[in-house]
């Protein structure tokens, strides 16, 4: 390799690593200032309650152009089951349709209650993410209550003069879900009872063919 080489090759290999510095110096002093945690405002708990409320309201009461109001018209909403929608009109679209409630074993859902972490993450001066608890009641059909504890991430952002929810995700502990527990003991005792009736059959059809015999 001649020197020419060589030297050209030092210098692209430090510019490269001018490169890298320049990167983790942006990583570590501009992105923190987007984003950072700070203690929950006045203001932020005020906004906070008022969508406690505005929430529990319109799902207890079923009351969904009171909840829609809430949030922003291409609101991203997770649901606790992982299915997400774009907006409010496919979520409306999703609780009005008659296909929602076949073969669901949940009678009636309702909010018992929803708590905010102390702690929210600041992205600009209109726009912050909230999280926190919440407790949810399931009715199942056959009329047993189950109370399933629920975190969620909610992103607010001001829009002219109001507040709107921009994204709200609510993640359930797998390993801990009281519907998921309450399904599986019902699988389990469909199979105990198809075991039994299978006994049955079986004995029956047994003393059928000695009789012919």
């Amino acid at each position: 390799m001649s020197i020419l080489n060589l030297t050209q090759h030092k210098w692209l290999k430090d510019e490269g690593m001018k490169g890298i510095k320049h990167l983790v110096i942006f990583i570590f002093l501009f992105i923190p200032c987007i984003l950072s945690a700070q203690p929950v405002s006045i203001l932020q708990q005020d906004v906070l309650a008022h969508f406690k409320g505005e929430l529990m309201t319109g799902v207890n009461q079923s009351k969904m152009d009171r909840l829609s109001n809430n949030f922003l018209p291409t609101a991203l909403i997770v649901l606790e089951n992982g299915q997400a929608f774009h907006s409010m009109t496919q979520l409306n679209e999703f609780m009005k349709s008659p296909n929602n409630t076949e073969g669901v074993k949940i009678k009636k859902f309702t909010i018992e209650k929803v708590n905010f972490d102390k702690d929210v993450t600041i992205v600009d001066e209109s726009t912050f993410i909230a999280t926190g608890t919440a407790l949810f009641q399931y009715q199942l059909v056959r009329g047993k209550v189950i109370n399933v504890p629920v975190r969620w991430s909610a992103t607010i952002t001001q829009v002219i003069d109001k507040w709107k929810i921009a994204g709200l995700q609510n993640t359930v502990n797998v390993l801990e879900n009281p519907v998921i527990d309450e399904m599986q003991n019902d699988f389990y005792m469909m199979c105990f009872i198809a075991f039994i009736i299978g006994l049955i059959i079986g004995y029956s059809w047994k003393k059928i063919v000695r009789k012919k015999l």
